[in-house]
């Protein structure tokens, strides 16, 4: 009975935390993040049209791993 009820209260705490979290002011973000994640939206949607002329606009924000050797593209299967 114990084990319940330390598992219900346990689950209650996390909900509170989750619906508390998304009440953070965009102001309490990293301005660098913000800028990071806005700047590769922004490579993205002005190459909508063109998904190959969009992944190369975004190549500077995608991590090593995801390139080719070359570092000149996106991995086949990411692409």
């Amino acid at each position: 009975m114990k084990k319940i009820s330390f598992v219900l209260a346990a689950l209650v705490c996390f909900s509170v935390n989750i619906l508390r979290a998304q009440d953070i002011a965009i102001d309490a973000f990293d301005k660098k993040a913000i800028e990071v994640v806005n700047n590769f939206m922004t490579a993205i949607n002005n190459n909508a049209g063109d998904e190959m002329a969009a992944a190369a606009a975004a190549l500077p924000y995608i991590h090593k791993s995801e390139l080719e050797a070359d570092g000149s593209n996106l991995k086949r299967d990411r692409l």
